[in-house]
């Protein structure tokens, strides 16, 4: 068994940084299935739901691995990415719970808040980390924005499936992916982007909106506005960057739309 972790840790089309992003993700799985384990066991769900968690975690840490990880990033993960990894252990923890929210008592809905509150403020201290001890790098940056959309998305399917709003909250958590997918055809959008105020606020408040809509209260109509109007200024955001990013395209000379 150990010959053959070797050989997958030592496979010959990774490169360093490679292999050492997937041995902290590796580090991370056996965390996971275990806080996913109690979970299931505590709360009497079926065992899909770790089976979800590990699925998630799994996609999750290949796009990483094969999409994200290059040999121009730095060759040490970081504490910064070690954060970032964590928030993505929590969201996996709550990808388990789609489908399973019937069976979660109220006080079980509280600490899946808890939770989501837990990674919100982790997504504030990993940039903060990263900037005192001198770890940004464009993989960090990367991985921190793809951990955010998916964190969103997983958000966004949680509060379709426990509140009373229609499919229409999926939209804050699939923007991301349309964007990506219209990147194929539209070389312009895959342009990198200057940092952004407003695109950092439209996250923050995209994010405290879904919490908010998933605590169990007596009237939805505030959370109802509050994620209706966060999903909007989050569409103008990200309008505002691909018009951003297209008109850059066409001011430069002999650049490819």
């Amino acid at each position: 068994m150990r010959n053959v972790l070797t050989c997958t840790m030592n496979i010959c089309f990774l490169s360093p940084p490679q292999k050492n992003t997937a041995k902290h993700l590796i580090l991370g799985f056996p965390i996971l299935v275990l806080v996913s384990a109690v979970i299931v066991d505590s709360w009497g769900l079926p065992i899909r739901a770790t089976a979800q968690a590990i699925s998630f975690y799994i996609i999750s840490a290949l796009a990483i691995i094969f999409l994200l990880s290059n040999r121009q990033h730095p060759p040490q993960f970081g504490l910064a990415n070690c954060i970032t990894l964590a928030r993505l252990i929590i969201t996996a923890l709550l990808a388990s719970t789609i489908g399973c929210l019937h069976l979660i008592t109220e006080t079980g809905i509280w600490v899946l808040i808890a939770f989501a509150v837990s990674a919100a403020l982790l997504d504030g201290l990993d940039g903060i980390v990263a900037r005192s001890r001198s770890e940004t790098s464009f993989f960090g940056a990367k991985f921190d924005m793809e951990v955010d959309a998916a964190f969103i998305l997983i958000l966004a399917f949680l509060v379709w499936e426990l509140s009373k709003m229609g499919p229409w909250v999926l939209a804050a958590g699939l923007v991301r992916y349309i964007f990506v997918a219209a990147s194929w055809p539209l070389s312009a959008l895959r342009a990198p982007l200057p940092p952004s105020f407003r695109r950092k606020l439209a996250c923050v408040a995209q994010i405290s909106a879904s919490i908010f809509a998933l605590c169990p209260l007596e009237s939805s109509t505030l959370q109802f506005t509050c994620i209706a109007v966060a999903t909007i200024f989050l569409f103008v955001s990200f309008i505002g960057d691909t018009l951003q990013l297209l008109r850059h395209t066409a001011k430069t000379p002999g650049a490819q739309p």
